[in-house]
């Protein structure tokens, strides 16, 4: 999880103030679906969203003006008439757009007696992020690395359970009623359940061919392995290990060349996409070669690339380039 990011203040700086513009997030290099099931401590589920909280953090609530407006309302008439019940008021409406503030900020908050008090807690009160409930419907991935956390006892099918994510632009846009495929982890300074957009949290429905490989994992564990990359004429080409294919643009790719993966007597087959990539699920341990043929397979058995031999462990992950000859078709 990224710790440098940082909010702007949008409050207690002036009498009307709007949602402050935010750096982009800093994140690293995005990981691939294996590497973030693998990572320690994660946790992976499917969920629906039940409740964002504060709401007028969350970038699709139409709560989020008249709520701004209300909180400017309280710090105007405490500005201008400043006293212990405009005071009041101010912490009032504080208390209600953050409900689930901890206890000791809510402590903190009910005692403060100063303007810059105030600016400092509001500050610290952003930082927690925003609180997301989900129902989880799947889970593929309950327990991190300790089985007796409470809250990662609770990740079961058909409860409740919360997530928090960063206010700004490292935090993940959740939309209540909707439903998510989560990448999540216990952070150890606030025993929260944190996911930010540097993970691959998204919408299930831009999920795509990761839902497979969930599928293998949590069903059948020794036949989970991975393997995908990319068919291209361009000798430069390099992929990390452990990196998201995701957002890799290659320049020179072969697309509908055919990508055959045989293992002992048998044999698999895709087809590479419009940008060259290839992927098969569902592979045992075991020693495995990779060729690409042309688009004319089987009818015409032409090999375009050397083969590749790898062998797999179970729950394994591979990413290979397949590079054939510059005038192939």
């Amino acid at each position: 999880m990224p710790t440098n990011w940082r909010p702007a203040a949008i409050f207690l700086i002036a009498p009307c103030f709007a949602m402050p513009a935010m750096a982009a997030c800093p994140c690293q290099a995005q990981l691939s679906t294996c590497s973030e099931v693998a990572s320690p401590g994660t946790l992976v589920f499917i969920g629906k969203v039940e409740s964002i909280n504060p709401k007028f953090l969350s970038s699709w609530s139409i709560s989020r003006r008249p709520d701004l407006n209300q909180l400017n309302q309280a710090y105007e008439h405490y500005l201008g008439q400043p006293s212990p019940q405009t005071l009041a008021a101010l912490k009032s409406v504080l208390k209600k757009l953050f409900p689930d503030i901890s206890e000791n900020l809510e402590r903190r908050l009910t005692a403060a007696r100063s303007h810059s008090t105030l600016s400092k807690l509001f500050d610290e009160i952003l930082n927690t992020g925003t609180l997301v409930r989900f129902r989880v419907e799947e889970v593929y991935r309950a327990h991190g690395d300790d089985d007796d956390d409470d809250d990662v006892q609770s990740l079961s099918p058909k409860k409740d359970f919360s997530v928090w994510t960063p206010f700004g632009d490292c935090g993940v846009a959740f939309q209540a009623g909707e439903r998510y495929l989560v990448y999540a982890v216990a952070d150890e300074g606030t025993d929260h359940v944190e996911t930010n957009v540097c993970t691959r949290t998204r919408r299930l429905s831009d999920a795509g061919s990761e839902l497979a490989y969930l599928y293998y994992y949590k069903n059948h564990a020794k036949t989970a392995g991975r393997i995908e990359g990319f068919v291209t004429y361009d000798p430069r080409l390099h992929l990390e290990f452990g990196m998201s294919l995701d957002s890799v643009k290659i320049t020179a790719p072969a697309p509908n060349t055919v990508v055959r993966l045989e293992s002992g007597s048998e044999a698999r087959y895709a087809r590479a996409a419009a940008d060259g990539r290839f992927v098969f699920d569902g592979l045992a341990p075991g020693d495995y070669e990779l060729s690409a043929y042309a688009p004319g397979f089987p009818d015409a058995l032409r090999r375009l690339s050397a083969p590749q031999m790898l062998h797999m462990k179970e729950r394994g992950c591979a990413t290979r380039t397949l590079l054939i000859p510059s005038g192939s078709p």
